[in-house]
């Protein structure tokens, strides 16, 4: 099993607890760990991130580097923080889905 999305906490558990984790085939982050990313990025701790983040079911499955890059792309194409923070599922899509729009 490939782990691409998971709490960092999960690299720290001892051996049975990450084969059991490994067996239920979790594969997430943490919602607070996707938000504080997002807050870094973005330089704000704005509690939108968070509110809009949670409006976006599958939030905790994306690849944190999928949303860095989405972000960077963002910031080429000149997009404000403050829009992006507005469009916060945006983030969350494959850079190639974002192209097309």
């Amino acid at each position: 099993m490939k782990i691409k999305c998971t709490s960092l906490s999960v690299l720290c558990y001892k051996p049975e607890q990450f084969i059991a984790f490994l067996q239920q085939g979790l594969n997430m982050h943490r919602h607070e760990e996707v938000t504080k990313f997002i807050q870094q990025l973005l330089g704000s701790h704005s509690r939108r991130i968070g509110v809009n983040l949670k409006k976006h079911v599958h939030h905790r499955c994306v690849n944190l580097s999928r949303i860095e890059d989405n972000y960077e792309y963002l910031r080429e194409l000149n997009f404000s923080r403050e829009a992006i923070i507005n469009a916060i599922p945006v983030l969350l899509y494959s850079r190639y889905l974002n192209s097309q729009r």
